[in-house]
């Protein structure tokens, strides 16, 4: 039942997933490497005439760190990376293509994207005799793209590396 509960929750800024993105995950391995976050996000209008929810499900990796020597309480995560799939409601995000396109006009639904990440992350530890509900803060950053994206760029040599990819900057509230 324990392995129900959510260890951390987030909250994250931008990176194909809404303009501003909050959930829950749970962290797991031996060292805690991996973590898998469910995030519910707000994407305001910008051209469109509404706004948008998104979901995401999101797999991080982060394959090692290290501690500040004197002070243990300080945690660099050098390298997290990691994949999430996101889907954005509304009409104008379909996942199977409307009639009024000829069969075979797009090749990949906007309704749904693959992205892939990597990133940085630096870890604040709350000395035990100073916890109440919380056990560490992260802040991080991190880079990604998504499948359209990399397939575009693949396609159409005027596609530039800064039009696929997103910024994404963090928090992570440890709990448990």
């Amino acid at each position: 039942m324990g392995a129900l509960i959510p260890t951390h929750s987030k909250l994250q800024y931008a990176g194909n997933m809404g303009f501003l993105s909050l959930g829950f995950g749970w962290d797991y391995g031996k060292r805690g490497q991996w973590e898998t976050d469910l995030l519910l996000g707000y994407l305001p209008k910008f051209d469109g005439d509404d706004w948008h929810l998104t979901t995401t499900i999101k797999e991080n990796y982060i394959p090692w760190s290290f501690s500040l020597k004197k002070n243990k309480s300080f945690i660099i995560e050098p390298l997290e990376c990691g994949l999430y799939i996101n889907t954005v409601y509304g009409e104008e995000f379909w996942a199977k293509q409307p009639k009024k396109y000829p069969s075979g006009y797009y090749d990949i639904a906007p309704k749904v994207r693959l992205n892939f990440f990597y990133g940085e992350r630096f870890t604040y530890k709350i000395p035990e005799q100073k916890r109440t509900w919380l056990k560490a803060v992260t802040w991080f950053y991190e880079i990604s793209t998504h499948d359209i994206g990399i397939i575009s760029a693949v396609h159409n040599k005027y596609i530039q590396l800064d039009d696929i990819i997103a910024l994404s900057l963090g928090l992570k509230f440890q709990i448990f």
